[in-house]
């Protein structure tokens, strides 16, 4: 509902999976009735959603066990163009389970229209055997990033019911890490702020493309060190070939002057 709020639109919503609601009946009335919503018996999240203001709500899952809409494999790419259709893109945990992440994501991120939303909610920690992955923060602050069309409004997680903000790395010129002995879900809203080719440079970790951008930029200036002091000894050594140059003509100038080494007398006719 903060999200509601904030202006994200859910008028075009689609879901990966169909959301199922892990509260009680009161609970989820209770919040069904905070957003004018008549009471509706827990079996999926679709009358949340609705309240949200959905009126076209889509369910993509690779099978139609549990009723979706749009059978889709996130593995592979799409045939058909359903790109820049929704306005919000919701995955309550459906990425850290396919194999190929990275199509899987740029298929996400296709999908959203432009000032629309990608709204994840996806493992950090102490997940490991639920799926394939856990996912770090640096993954989604290098993937949602400007260089592929979108900007990370908020990344989040919460810890005993307080909600903490996570800082990008690249920022703040360190890796974001967590270890602590419970359960731990990144929660990030990107918003698409403009049309761009996804990936079509490969995201990397911040701290190491520093790294490399340091090395360059090292190796620039010793190579420009290089260069001047070849430049110098070039300058010394075109010095030496001029006075070379004027040795040997001073050279051939003595020896057409032989005759004056070979004098044994001086003008006067003096013996020398």
């Amino acid at each position: 509902m903060g999200e509601l709020k904030r202006g994200v639109k859910f008028k075009k919503t689609l879901t990966l999976g169909h959301q199922g609601v892990y509260m009680s009946q009161f609970e989820y009335e209770k919040i069904l009735s905070s957003l004018d919503m008549e009471k509706s018996e827990i079996i999926y999240a679709d009358d949340f959603f609705k309240a949200l203001g959905a009126s076209q709500l889509d369910v993509m899952d690779t099978s139609n066990y549990e009723g979706a809409t749009i059978i889709k494999d996130l593995n592979n790419t799409f045939s058909d163009p359903i790109i820049e259709r929704y306005d919000c893109v919701i995955d309550g945990g459906t990425l850290e389970h396919v194999f190929n992440f990275p199509q899987a994501i740029k298929t996400c991120m296709d999908l959203v229209n432009v000032n629309g939303h990608l709204i994840l909610l996806t493992p950090w920690n102490n997940y490991a055997g639920h799926g394939f992955y856990q996912f770090s923060p640096e993954l989604f602050y290098r993937t949602l990033s400007l260089e592929n069309g979108y900007r990370i409004e908020k990344m989040l997680i919460n810890k005993k019911g307080v909600w903490y903000s996570i800082h990008d790395p690249n920022l703040v010129n360190s890796r974001v890490e967590i270890q602590n002995g419970g359960q731990t879900l990144l929660y990030i809203s990107a918003r698409r702020i403009e049309i761009k080719s996804i990936f079509s440079k490969w995201p990397q970790q911040s701290d190491y493309s520093k790294a490399w951008a340091a090395t360059l930029s090292n190796s620039a200036i010793n190579s420009s060190k290089i260069k001047e002091r070849i430049v110098e000894k070039v300058a010394t050594l075109q010095k030496i070939q001029k006075y070379w140059r004027k040795f040997k003509e001073y050279k051939k100038y003595m020896i057409n002057k032989r005759s004056w080494f070979f004098k044994t007398k001086d003008e006067y006719g003096v013996p020398l």
